[in-house]
């Protein structure tokens, strides 16, 4: 009766580690990706604040260039962002200015 009570009690054991490893994997990697997750959305929101205080900063339109649609001073400028490459400005649902082609 004790190697029976023995033999099962590890068993169980053995059944619920077998078992807990599946879970804790699931939660190890959903913890993983909510951190990265996190990360990823701190960083598009300072990329954004950035892009937005750079934008702020630009001179009023007359002051752009944009004789045939396209400007000298857009297309000169840099920014901070490596995503933002070309920059337009629409006014009434119409392109009025380009920072180049």
């Amino acid at each position: 009766m004790p190697a029976t009570l023995a033999a099962s009690t590890c068993v169980l054991v053995f059944a619920m580690c077998f078992f807990s490893l599946g879970t804790m994997t699931r939660y190890l990697a959903s913890r993983a990706l909510k951190r990265q997750t996190n990360v990823l959305a701190r960083g598009l929101r300072e990329a954004v604040t950035g892009t937005r205080h750079e934008l702020e900063q630009l001179p009023p339109i007359e002051a752009l260039n944009c004789p045939n649609g396209t400007s000298d001073v857009l297309a000169q400028r840099a920014f901070d962002n490596p995503y933002v490459r070309w920059i337009g400005i629409r006014q009434a649902g119409e392109m009025i200015c380009r920072s180049g082609s």
